[in-house]
């Protein structure tokens, strides 16, 4: 597999978890839980971007 290509995926995956986690942090039920699990998908998905951000060399 090409580095672009696992690049793709990797900013798709991350995109995907934000919005899951903007979902989940706005969701009534079971609050706390939901949170949690929000804050812990935000943090993967920016470790996530941090990966493609060092890959790419535009730091």
């Amino acid at each position: 597999m090409s580095a672009d290509l696992i690049n793709t995926l990797l900013i798709l995956g991350a995109s995907h978890g934000l919005f899951l986690a903007v979902l989940l942090a706005t969701k009534e039920t079971n609050s706390a839980a939901n949170k949690v699990l929000a804050v812990a998908m935000l943090v993967f998905s920016i470790y996530l971007l941090q990966g493609v951000y060092y890959a790419r060399e535009w730091s």
